[in-house]
């Protein structure tokens, strides 16, 4: 269960077996745009901290192939309920930014 209104929002893991190790995860949200506003949804993570989910994503966006999409110049956002994380720009195939 995400609780949201707070500005950190822990999951809740009260019954977990696997222990209060992830009692303390925050549930990011990972989104892609380019300038021409199309915006890809990628989901939500449970993570640690603002720099895993920095490190996460910068991964993420390193790794997309395109297929027939060119994703350079593209920025993902990183967001922790409403808060702003950041945001990192794909500048080439090779190159992030962020």
């Amino acid at each position: 269960m995400v609780q949201s209104g707070a500005k950190s929002d822990p999951i809740s893991r009260e019954a977990d077996p696997l222990g209060p190790a992830l009692s303390t995860m925050l549930a990011y949200h990972f989104t892609l745009r380019n300038d021409g506003a199309q915006v890809d949804d990628l989901g939500f993570m449970g993570l640690a901290d603002d720099d895993e989910a920095l490190v996460f994503g910068k991964q993420v966006i390193r790794d997309l192939k395109g297929g027939d999409r060119n994703y350079a110049g593209w920025i993902m956002d990183i967001t922790e309920g409403e808060r702003p994380v950041g945001n990192i720009r794909r500048k080439n195939k090779r190159q992030i930014e962020g």
